[in-house]
């Protein structure tokens, strides 16, 4: 009879959101306030381990957007949509939900240059 030996697999688990995340969610909502929009944020990370982001209204604490990566993709909810905005890029779904707003992000349009020029 041979010995086997196991080797466990260590699980990788990225609890909250990275510092680039944050810096990319912080961002929009620092953009959002200077086109005149009033807002706070907020976040967090569920009992799962994932994270998740709000916009809210400062007087009465609605909820304006709900960002939240589940399972390695992250999804953006709007209140009274019928559906939520998904993607696999954090940076592409912020882009979507301020296009959706009608705004044009200019962070998002230097960094798809500076992605067509590294090409």
């Amino acid at each position: 009879m041979s010995a086997q030996s196991l080797v466990a697999t260590p699980i990788v688990c990225q609890l909250g959101w990275s510092g680039e995340e944050l810096e990319l969610l912080l961002g929009a909502a620092k953009f959002l306030r200077s086109a005149g929009t009033d807002l706070v944020t907020d976040h967090g990370v569920t009992d799962e381990g994932e994270p998740w982001f709000v916009f809210c209204d400062p007087e009465n604490c609605d909820v304006l957007v709900h960002f939240a990566r589940i399972s390695g993709k992250y999804l953006a909810c709007v209140p009274f949509r019928n559906h939520a905005l998904t993607g696999n890029v954090l940076h592409g779904l912020l882009d979507r939900f301020l296009q959706s707003r009608c705004i044009v992000w200019p962070m998002f349009i230097v960094e798809e240059q500076r992605c067509e020029l590294q090409s």
